[in-house]
């Protein structure tokens, strides 16, 4: 790699495309990041990588704030890169490594569908997050230790996920997040499987609302843990979860290492274990219609 390229807040218009070269090396100030809404190409040969890091990090591109050891890299130095909604389908990210960002994904696409390939990610808040409608392609990825999960996906985002791995060392939970709020279209919780982690469990991490005239499926075998009674659904339209004997649906608490894969997904061993008010529950209003829970253990 060759000299550093430096970015404070930097914006890819809707109608540019910005092509980053194999085995570049980009590093970002602190509080500062990068949002497509153009097209996106960063893709390295075979063989090649790019970096996309905090201006901390010495150990890619050299010290570049010229500090010595007075600073040093850790999660949460710059904000990542977001794709929004009019962002080009086509953008893609291949043989990347990037490393120490924070408050959100380190790739983060908000109704939007790149393609992430071959990418290595650590030291994030989400090494992934998927809001909205997103349908990213998200293959051959390496998700190393995440402040929350490897992963989050709002209940509506609908990414491909292939022989995708991640870390269970340093996560606070060792699984795929569900992002709340209100879903946008009709969605649907199927299994997701990582490398060695098929069935991956989910993990709440805030409340959910189904509107009137949208559908909410659970496909049977998804296990969705919870923290907190607050982390709870309301449905105004429909429910979908049906389970089967052999693959039951269940929803439970984060400390319950009874179900899911992982069963530990606090990663806490046992120093913790369900109580009363860890789940939040299932509430139905007056236009709910048509929903059924069968095969099922809450």
């Amino acid at each position: 790699p060759g000299i550093p390229y430096y970015f404070s807040n930097t914006t890819v218009v809707n109608g540019a495309h910005l092509n980053i070269a194999s085995e570049n090396v980009i590093k970002f100030a602190p509080n500062t990041g990068l949002t497509i809404k153009g097209k996106f190409t960063a893709d390295a040969a075979v063989d090649e990588k790019i970096n996309f890091t905090t201006w901390y990090d010495d150990n890619t591109g050299g010290d570049s704030n010229i500090d010595g050891n007075t600073t040093s890299p850790s999660a949460g130095k710059w904000y990542g890169i977001t794709f929004d909604p009019e962002s080009d389908d086509t953008s893609s990210i291949v043989r990347a490594e990037i490393r120490w960002t924070r408050s959100r994904g380190a790739i983060r696409t908000n109704h939007a569908s790149p393609t992430i390939d071959n990418c290595n990610i650590s030291n994030a808040y989400y090494g992934a997050e998927f809001r909205g409608a997103s349908a990213p392609v998200f293959t051959n990825n390496v998700i190393g230790g995440s402040d929350r999960t490897p992963v989050a996906m709002s209940f509506d985002a609908n990414p491909t996920f292939t022989n995708n791995a991640f870390s269970t060392a340093d996560n606070e939970y060792d699984g795929i997040g569900l992002l709340g709020g209100e879903i946008s279209q009709d969605a649907q919780i199927i299994q997701r499987d990582f490398t060695d982690l098929p069935n991956v469990t989910y993990v709440m991490l805030s409340a959910v609302t189904v509107p009137s005239g949208l559908t909410l499926t659970i496909d049977p075998g998804v296990v969705i843990k919870t923290s907190s009674k607050y982390e709870d659904f309301t449905i105004h339209g429909t429910l979908d979860m049906q389970g089967t004997v052999e693959d039951p649906i269940v929803i439970t608490s984060i400390h319950d290492d009874n179900y899911g894969n992982p069963g530990d997904t606090r990663n806490d061993g046992t120093d913790q274990i369900p109580a009363l008010g860890n789940v939040g529950g299932i509430y139905f209003s007056g236009t709910s219609t048509g929903s059924i829970i069968d095969q099922s253990i809450i």
